[in-house]
């Protein structure tokens, strides 16, 4: 039995080492609320929680890059989490494939709890001259304009103290479609919507999408224990201030596996 029970115990958590090595591309339509004709959709190539480090590195990100420019994006988004157990001195060469990501309008990224040392070391200004010098544009509270036609919103990490969506909607055109990126999507509890001023749910955010990671889809959780702990954990979920999406991300952290839960790219097909 004990021969047996070892057998079955390491195929088992061969298929969960093995399932964190397979990107899960996840194409998914969205349609704004008054979305117009358009000829084709926006498409938005859109990942979250590399943690490169202890984990994954270089080569990974070669992969995640190489799966994101076959999709032929009109913009590129990351979600925070860069970083797990990172060393300072391998920063600069484990991310400089971000260099080659390419999509029509630009490549942004927001900062996740890790990278600013939630846990682990405070990485975040290395981190964010590397991602600055491989072509990606930081968005910390703070919005631009894309194409005239959206508004693109980076909210900074909320587990940091550094999130403040007032600041980042500030002198935003509330006529176009908005597109929030922010790293937690625990910014909808109670207590954090009252202290970011999303308790006060403006007209213009009913029109907004927005773009989470953090969750993992709960990595090594079976479903109905996601259900328990998790009020959002991944996939979409309409609430009054928009439509949320979350990513299962595309990295680990803690235990090199997944359970029910595929590292993920996700392709969004826009209509505004």
């Amino acid at each position: 039995m004990i021969p047996l029970a070892f057998s079955l115990a390491s195929a088992f958590l061969l298929i969960l080492v093995r399932s964190t090595m397979c990107l899960h591309v996840e194409r998914v339509e969205v349609s704004l609320p008054g979305a117009k004709d358009q000829k084709r959709p926006y498409r938005i190539a859109f990942f979250a929680d590399l943690h490169l480090g202890k984990l994954k590195g270089r080569a990974w990100l070669e992969h995640v890059v190489e799966a994101v420019n076959a999709e032929q994006p009109d913009l590129i988004l990351i979600g925070g989490d860069f970083l797990y157990k990172m060393e300072h001195a391998h920063l600069r060469d484990t991310f400089e494939p971000l260099r080659q990501l390419h999509a029509t309008d630009g490549v942004y990224a927001v900062l996740g709890n890790h990278d600013y040392g939630y846990p682990g070391p405070n990485l975040s200004a290395p981190l964010e001259f590397t991602l600055g010098i491989n072509g990606v544009q930081l968005l910390r509270n703070e919005h631009v304009l894309i194409r005239g036609r959206f508004v693109l919103a980076g909210i900074d990490d909320l587990w940091s103290g550094r999130a403040d969506f007032r600041r980042t909607v500030q002198g935003v055109p509330t006529n176009l479609p908005f597109i929030f990126l922010a790293h937690n999507p625990g910014v909808f509890k109670p207590r954090y919507l009252r202290q970011l001023g999303l308790d006060q749910c403006e007209d213009y955010l009913k029109k907004a999408l927005w773009l989470f990671g953090h969750t993992h889809g709960g990595q090594l959780f079976p479903r109905f224990l996601r259900d328990l702990f998790y009020r959002f954990d991944r996939g979409f979920y309409p609430r009054q201030e928009g439509t949320v999406f979350i990513t299962q991300g595309a990295g680990e952290v803690g235990l090199n596996g997944r359970f029910s839960s595929r590292p993920e790219l996700a392709v969004l097909e826009v209509s505004f």
